[in-house]
């Protein structure tokens, strides 16, 4: 957790841990400040002790502050369709920046070759949740497929002779 603590502290980003929401549906936000447009994230207290959920939280809030969301997430409600087709866009961006960031490709690649294979262990090795290990795996699928017209199986993904060439290095 520290690691992304660090890394919000380098991106000037300020972390708040406060109660979200109640009934615990809510769980991290991402916003800038109205006067100085200072980036903020928020994360519910009841993180504070599941490490694994945090980190997840936490870098998907990096990742809608790496990908500046088009939509104001705040105040969307019930919006119209091109409104929550872009809302979205955004959450899928900020999954996939946040894969990417807490289970790097070459890390990946070295515990697969090192026979760590299952997605909870995986999700024990990255210290993340066991979700977040097959979003992974699903980024991975969409690289391969958009770069090198690749189609690889769900089961097939985790293949040590496609960890070997890191997934014919689709993702940088």
């Amino acid at each position: 957790m520290l690691d992304l603590l660090h890394l919000c502290e380098r991106e000037g980003i300020r972390v708040f841990w406060r109660r979200l929401d109640e009934e615990g549906n809510l769980l991290g936000m991402y916003f800038r400040s109205p006067r100085r447009h200072r980036p903020i994230i928020a994360l519910d207290v009841s993180l504070i002790n599941r490490v694994k959920l945090a980190r997840c939280v936490l870098a998907e809030e990096i990742g809608h502050y790496w990908c500046s969301p088009t939509v104001d997430h705040v105040n969307v409600g019930e919006s119209a369709g091109l409104e929550m087709q872009a809302l979205w866009r955004d959450e899928h961006r900020a999954l996939r920046m946040a894969a990417n960031l807490l289970i790097p490709t070459e890390a990946l690649a070295d515990a697969v070759r090192r026979g760590i294979t299952s997605a909870d262990e995986l999700s024990e090795h990255f210290l993340v949740e066991e979700w977040m290990v097959w979003r992974k795996l699903r980024v991975l699928q969409e690289d391969l497929r958009e770069q090198w017209r690749f189609r690889v199986r769900t089961a097939d993904i985790l293949s040590p002779l496609l960890a070997a060439t890191e997934w014919g290095e689709a993702v940088s």
